[in-house]
């Protein structure tokens, strides 16, 4: 059964306008005030662990002997803050992330060691090696289910000064070949778990990169030298 009600394109004023193709009967369109178009990483962050930013109040001694109340504006925003920087394990799992930005993430939450941003909306690699770069202490990424691009040998070369220490690898429902998958791990020297379920991996050779043919036919020990887990 079909889901749709036409094929990508809409009469106006007699005139069809296309805006995408499909088969008949398959195709949608949303009104935009529905679609969620995603949040950048640092405002997830700052909603997450720094949303509560309600006022403090504190008893303190008058000088005739009794007590009132003083309120302590923003206190509780210093605090999140100072834990958010504190913070070695973070997880942002469905929380809409679309895009990340660079430089602030980093001075906020400099100390993040495990990083879990599962089912959110990210796609472009790019935005992962600015988590690498700002990131610098990263040890386990976790990119499940977020429907990743293709991975050009061209960008994985950017993967490689960002993620030297990265230890665990979770690419999980992202659509990942494991051609590009090799990609990722050449990059990434220190890597020992590397989690690819539900990607359809039918091959491990490397002949199943999207867009081109793999460059080499290496094994997964001359691409993963670190490798102790390889789940598929």
């Amino acid at each position: 059964a079909t889901r749709g009600k036409h094929d990508g394109s809409v009469t106006k004023d007699g005139e069809v306008i296309r805006l995408y193709s499909c088969e008949s009967g398959r195709g949608s369109f949303m009104k935009l005030p529905l679609l969620r178009t995603g949040v950048s990483m640092l405002a997830a962050l700052l909603d997450k662990y720094e949303g509560a930013k309600l006022d403090g109040m504190e008893s303190v001694a008058t000088t005739s002997g009794g007590f009132m109340e003083v309120e302590f504006v923003g206190e509780d925003h210093i605090r999140a803050k100072q834990q958010l920087r504190r913070n070695q394990s973070v997880s942002l799992k469905d929380a809409l992330v679309g895009v990340v930005e660079a430089g602030e993430i980093g001075e906020l939450a400099p100390n993040i060691q495990e990083l879990d941003m599962r089912g959110n909306l990210l796609w472009n690699w790019d935005d992962v090696v600015r988590i690498g770069q700002q990131l610098t202490r990263l040890q386990v990424l976790n990119l499940g289910s977020n429907k990743m691009a293709h991975l050009s040998p061209s960008v994985s070369t950017q993967l490689m000064p960002s993620f030297k220490g990265l230890r665990i690898l979770i690419l999980s429902n992202t659509g990942l070949p494991w051609g590009e998958a090799m990609r990722a791990g050449q990059a990434m020297p220190s890597l020992e778990e590397l989690h690819m379920c539900q990607n359809h991996v039918a091959l491990l050779d490397g002949s199943d990169a999207r867009g081109e043919e793999s460059e080499s036919k290496t094994t997964v020990q001359e691409s993963f030298p670190q490798l102790r887990v390889l789940n598929l």
